[in-house]
């Protein structure tokens, strides 16, 4: 997967956890550059968890709450993941 795939992983599993609507996915998915930082979508713990557990069934890599803290924002999270980031 790229940097890109994982982004719109990312932003995917955000809107399936009802916390991205559907402009402002829209807005993430046409423009790349876009970040959004998860603290600016007042994602609770559980939240999180949901993120991390459906981020390894959709990628297969290892994801934990830490690496949300360390990586705080779909680009970066997305750029953590490309570069081999929650390898197996």
């Amino acid at each position: 997967m790229s940097a890109s795939s994982y982004r719109e992983t990312i932003v995917a599993i955000l809107v399936e956890l009802g916390e991205l609507e559907g402009t402002k996915q829209t807005n993430l998915l046409a423009e790349p550059e876009q970040d959004l930082e998860f603290v600016a979508i007042a994602m609770d713990s559980l939240t999180a968890l949901d993120l991390c557990v459906n981020l390894e069934d959709a990628t297969g890599r290892i994801v934990e709450p830490a690496d949300l803290v360390a990586y705080p924002s779909i680009n970066r999270l997305a750029s953590y993941l490309d570069g081999g980031g929650g390898a197996h």
